[in-house]
């Protein structure tokens, strides 16, 4: 098992690491809410730690990959599954450009635990009551120029 750090996973390790395929499973990091400023009517949302499970496939230049992934710790439940793709290219032997599109999915419950406003919340910061009735999808383009 081979272990490795990254911003997007967190601590994971390879399971499978083959040469074009690998499984994962990672320890990462889920944001709560700092409630400071104009969110200081809000209950805190606990920050913590989830598990996951990735699945990486890479075809030439091009790589997907799924995961998914539920809190263990903090004020946040439910899942989270994203999907990604990219194209890297080298620019030299220590230099590489990867771009490509992702996209990720929160349930219900990760959503209202996040975004929901109580009763209380309400009475207290002025804005109307509103609960989540589902999980919302986010959508990414990004890119980066990773140092091997």
């Amino acid at each position: 098992m081979a272990p490795y750090l990254n911003i997007c996973d967190g601590l994971g390790f390879n399971l499978i690491d083959q040469e074009v395929w690998q499984l994962s499973t990672f320890l990462g990091y889920v944001v709560g809410r700092n409630n400071e400023d104009d969110l200081e009517a809000f209950d805190v949302v606990e920050a913590g730690a989830a598990l996951g499970v990735r699945l990486r496939y890479q075809a030439g230049p091009v790589h997907y990959s799924g995961s998914v992934r539920t809190p263990v710790t903090g004020d946040v439940e439910g899942y989270q599954v994203t999907l990604r793709s990219s194209w890297r290219t080298p620019l030299s032997d220590t230099l590489s450009l990867s771009l490509g599109p992702g996209i990720t999915y929160s349930s219900k419950q990760w959503t209202e635990d996040l975004f929901n406003v109580s009763a209380v919340e309400s009475a207290r910061s002025g804005l109307a009551a509103y609960s989540a009735d589902a999980g919302y999808l986010r959508a990414r383009l990004g890119g980066a120029i990773p140092i091997e």
